[in-house]
């Protein structure tokens, strides 16, 4: 396809993120979600204890559980590691299996046919962030932050894989992978930033800071890897970035253009962290939306209205009397990649009744995508008040 020349130059001054965070994966497969992943823990722990149990044929638990063997998957063997583990093991999981879907996975090599150990390790009882996105995509360009690991590979695409890049590595004391830490640190956890220190190296010279290893900087004097998460996460999530250099986004992972303007990198900062903590969850907007009718609360038939002369006022049907109200259209239609985000995780609940905490969580996800959108046009404005792009 033909491309824009004097486009893609400026585009590629930027740092690759595969050169920025150079140890990175595909996210896992289980091939067997239905049995492998589920909406609470207590359903996971039953089918440990079929597993575990000895009590119980092979045939029984395939039967039950529609499982088959193939070249990836031995029942017997499964069932055979799971009777060995000790108690400490953790083995059932929370997970993020899609934007704003949380879950639990059987996170055991015998259960998932692609577990990604090597790189959900540094995520699983640690404190860690991670990037997500797609290095080529048929859908629009997105990234997603993510603190745990990542239930499914397809999480910002429907059709394309998606890649995790987790912020900090953790000492492995297998020291047999790919995210060894071979050098020593000094960070109280041991972990180190999975940052090349050319790309530090660069970005404390353009903006006149001092990189420190762990956690985030002053912004004045110093700079840390959660600063420059943020920053990242804000760039990816300009609506101008996105249409300037969509051409390219689509064939390969996505590039960062470095600021030498402190001004710009702080706010560029702030706001990106912002927009973390409301996907991860740890931040909240304030909730607007109500869900007014007693029902039985049974996900049936989504639909989506909304009165032509209040927009913001639109309802969320999921069934024929109950409704969530007050969800903008433009949130209702906001997208995650190849993800309608409101309307997906109703539709993967389909069937099922809708509990406090689910309604809540709805709520406040509905809250943090009616922020995200106030927040993308402010990373605009911010750049174009220091100068617009690209940024220098």
């Amino acid at each position: 396809m033909p491309q824009n020349i004097a486009l893609r130059t400026e585009y590629e001054r930027g740092w690759k993120i595969t050169e920025i965070m150079q140890l990175n994966a595909i996210g896992m497969n289980s091939h067997r979600d239905f049995f492998a992943i589920a909406f609470d823990s207590l359903t996971l722990k039953q089918r440990y204890e079929d597993l575990a149990s000895s009590h119980i044929p092979d045939e029984e638990v395939a039967g039950k559980y529609l499982l088959v063997n193939t070249s990836d998957f031995s029942l017997s063997k499964a069932r055979s590691s799971l009777r060995k583990l000790k108690e400490k093991e953790q083995i059932i999981v929370s997970c993020l299996y899609r934007p704003f879907d949380y879950r639990y996975v059987f996170y055991h090599p015998d259960i998932l046919d692609r577990p990604r150990m090597e790189l959900n390790d540094h995520f699983v009882g640690k404190d860690n962030l991670g990037l997500v996105t797609t290095r080529q995509t048929r859908e629009p360009f997105a990234t997603l932050a993510a603190n745990k690991i990542c239930g499914q590979h397809k999480i910002v695409a429907t059709y394309d894989g998606s890649s995790i890049f987790p912020l900090y590595l953790y000492p492995n004391p297998k020291k047999d992978t790919l995210f060894d830490i071979d050098e020593p640190v000094n960070t109280p956890s041991g972990r180190r930033p999975n940052l090349l220190p050319a790309f530090t190296k660069d970005l404390s010279t353009k903006i006149e800071m001092s990189f420190i290893p762990d956690g985030k900087g002053d912004l004045q004097q110093t700079f840390g890897p959660e600063d420059i998460f943020s920053y990242m996460y804000s760039v990816f999530h300009s609506p101008t970035y996105r249409e300037m250099y969509a051409e390219f986004l689509k064939i390969d992972f996505p590039r960062l253009p470095l600021t030498s303007n402190t001004d710009l990198f702080r706010e560029l900062c702030n706001l990106g962290d912002r927009l973390v903590g409301l996907h991860l969850m740890e931040k909240f907007g304030k909730i607007t939306t109500r869900y007014p009718v007693s029902g039985n609360d049974v996900i049936e038939k989504i639909d989506y209205t909304s009165p032509a002369d209040a927009p913001g006022q639109g309802r969320v049907w999921i069934n024929k009397t109950q409704y969530i109200e007050g969800v903008p259209s433009e949130v209702w239609e906001f997208h995650i990649g190849g993800y309608q985000v409101c309307q997906k995780w109703l539709k993967d609940r389909k069937g099922r009744k809708l509990d406090f905490n689910d309604i809540k969580h709805y709520q406040r996800m509905v809250a943090a995508l009616a922020e995200t959108i106030q927040l993308m046009g402010q990373i605009d404005e911010a750049v174009d008040k220091h100068g617009g792009w690209p940024i220098t």
